[in-house]
């Protein structure tokens, strides 16, 4: 998703015309003040807070979100190593983001989400936030497949969803469908998608598993032939 195109450009115009993701005081103004203190428990407070504010949010009550301000502190957030709990709520933040405003993706992958995700993805000492981050990815890859494409954490994720429980591996064949489906080029295929053959038709042939997975995979190869047949072969 280059931008926010059709209809996502149109949807982001008009959520900034009703006064969306527009810096303003108000009931956001104290929590992000917060999160800039630097304090690690008040930090911790906040963001469990938004977290849970967020998860019940619909588009009128964020309509007062400064996005602009708060997308850099979550950022932030996902990085401080030292306190899981921060990096699990400020990545369950991003994902309610987007679960409530799917267009606001394209500047959460800008700020550098996908990246700091993956990594998150590989840490398996905190396994709630790896799986909260699989979570986040999953939604990013519906919206903008081509950021979670081109971070190539797809192949790690892929070789290591057998560590987690099925429904978050069944959100990583999620997130592998959505690439099948948009992966542009022979170049992008070559570089990004080959790499996930291998594993996904060992679990295809391994026979007797999980059969919603078995199932999802079996999608992901219908979706490169789809794409495949849409492309040309090019």
């Amino acid at each position: 998703m280059d931008g926010f195109g059709d209809p996502g450009q149109a949807m982001f115009s008009q959520l900034m015309n009703l006064g969306f993701m527009r810096p303003q005081s108000g009931q956001f103004s104290h929590t992000l003040e917060e999160l800039k203190s630097g304090d690690d428990a008040r930090v911790l407070q906040a963001i469990q807070g938004l977290s849970s504010e967020l998860s019940m949010a619909q588009e009128n009550i964020l309509a007062s979100f400064p996005l602009d301000s708060f997308v850099p502190v979550l950022i932030d957030c996902m990085q401080r190593e030292a306190i899981p709990d921060i990096m699990f709520h400020a990545i369950m933040c991003i994902t309610h983001l987007i679960d409530v405003i799917p267009a606001v993706t394209t500047q959460i992958v800008e700020a550098g989400a996908v990246d700091i995700l993956a990594q998150r993805v590989q840490n398996f000492e905190y396994i709630d936030v790896a799986e909260s981050a699989i979570k986040a990815l999953e939604k990013i890859s519906t919206e903008d497949p081509h950021s979670v494409l081109t971070s190539d954490c797809m192949s790690l994720i892929v070789n290591i969803m057998d560590f987690f429980e099925n429904s978050t591996q069944r959100l990583v064949l999620n997130i592998a469908v959505n690439l099948s489906k948009n992966f542009g080029s022979s170049s992008a295929f070559d570089s990004h998608v080959s790499p996930l053959l291998p594993p996904l038709a060992n679990m295809i042939r391994s026979g007797p598993g999980d059969q919603h997975n078995i199932k999802l995979a079996i999608q992901f190869f219908s979706g490169l032939v789809q794409s495949i047949q849409k492309t040309g072969g090019d």
